[in-house]
């Protein structure tokens, strides 16, 4: 999956991140297993990407397929203290009503 990552940069590649990540994703209920006598389903809790040249951070949850993406540069780690950031939050659809020509 790397080789077909460097003909694009910046968010380009981390879309083609996401298609690829896509090709593997696991719904609930489609891989089913046993744990002590119960059943129990794996399944795709996230799914992120890194533009390591820009210090860009991508994540998609289970909840939320829209990919959030976090700036590692605009971020303040000075503190020392755990960060948390709602990832689970935001648009689930983009509303294109609108963009009629």
């Amino acid at each position: 999956t790397q080789a077909a990552l460097p003909v694009a940069n910046g968010p380009q590649a981390a879309q083609q991140a996401f298609r690829l990540l896509n090709s593997f994703y696991i719904t609930k209920g489609m891989a089913r297993g046993m744990e002590q006598g119960k059943p129990s389903y794996d399944y795709t809790q996230w799914m992120d990407a890194c533009d390591l040249k820009n210090l860009k951070f991508y994540v998609a949850t289970y909840e939320n397929l829209v990919p959030k993406m976090v700036d590692l540069k605009r971020l303040d780690l000075s503190t020392g203290k755990i960060r948390r950031i709602a990832i689970d939050k935001g648009p689930f659809f983009m509303d294109v009503t609108g963009q009629t020509e």
